[in-house]
């Protein structure tokens, strides 16, 4: 099984529960009060001119990725994650159409794509990939390094805010995880461990080098590296894209993950895989603290 490095970039990283029960439970929110954004840009291989970015912003509880594509001056496709509900929800813009999928639906997804990857011989290799970490703290350098030609070096540092680490984490995990919902792009087992490094450490990236050397999973060796900057304001435009993004969100009709990524319903792997992810409707949780309504 090969599979081309130009689907690599999608373990690159960028900046990114249980089944309720009719007994209380808490949840872990992101503090509504919170606002914070990072643009992240990406460069391949010795590029000095970057070949996608994202915004990602911070906002009332809410998580919206404005990804673009180089050469684009609007996004084609809007990521929203809400803290609340654990849910993460894809806008097509293009189409007008929504994937809206829980945080244990795609928790499902992953483990099945990492069974069946794991029962081929080649494939194993990357679903079962061993790692090791390594840390300078006189440069801010952490290095994660797998046993299959695939290593991570990440300049990072530790923000002034607790609360902005703990939002930061958790939208890493939840949009590491979307990227099973994508054919096109490689199952994040790597990134998923690179995102336990970081939690381990505590840090939010300033930069991400990616190598990834030939070997049975890769049919050529790639590089590219991202920049991130946090800044601990929102501009006006930024609301606008949010209020945009909101307008959306309530208006687009949900369809299936067969339908949002143009699949054969319930005849591909993938759809078998969503399929067998489905989670029954159940009430809705009991938070301690209420949320504050939006405007």
């Amino acid at each position: 099984m090969s599979i081309s490095i130009r689907s690599a970039w999608s373990l690159l990283i960028t900046v990114v529960f249980l089944v309720a029960s009719p007994a209380k439970v808490t949840w872990a929110q992101i503090d509504r009060e919170l606002e914070f954004k990072i643009d992240t840009q990406m460069y391949v291989g010795d590029s000095k001119e970057s070949a996608f970015g994202n915004k990602t912003i911070f906002s009332e509880g809410l998580i919206f990725d404005f990804p673009l594509a180089a050469g684009s001056k609007s996004p084609e496709e809007i990521l929203i994650y809400d803290s609340n509900l654990k849910t993460i929800s894809l806008l097509d813009l293009k189409r007008q159409i929504q994937l809206k999928l829980l945080d244990v639906q795609l928790k499902k997804m992953v483990e099945g794509v990492r069974q069946q990857l794991a029962s081929d011989d080649r494939s194993r290799l990357i679903a079962e990939q061993k790692f090791e970490e390594k840390v300078e703290l006189e440069k801010n350098l952490f290095v994660l390094s797998g046993d299959q030609n695939m290593t991570y070096r990440m300049h990072g540092k530790e923000p002034e805010s607790g609360k902005v680490l703990s939002a930061y984490f958790e939208f890493i995990d939840a949009f590491t995880r979307v990227q099973i919902t994508d054919p096109k792009k490689i199952p994040p087992f790597a990134r998923i461990r690179l995102n336990e490094s970081i939690r381990r450490i505590g840090w939010i990236p300033d930069r991400v080098d990616m190598e990834i050397g030939e070997n049975s999973f890769f049919s050529e060796s790639f590089k590219a590296h991202t920049k991130h900057k946090l800044t601990m304001t929102v501009s006006d435009r930024d609301r606008a894209e949010i209020a945009l993004a909101k307008k959306n969100w309530a208006a687009f009709p949900e369809v299936s993950l067969a339908k949002y990524r143009g699949l054969a319903e319930k005849k591909t792997f993938l759809s078998r895989v969503a399929e067998g992810a489905k989670v029954e409707q159940q009430p809705a949780p009991t938070i301690e603290q209420p949320a504050v309504p939006t405007e």
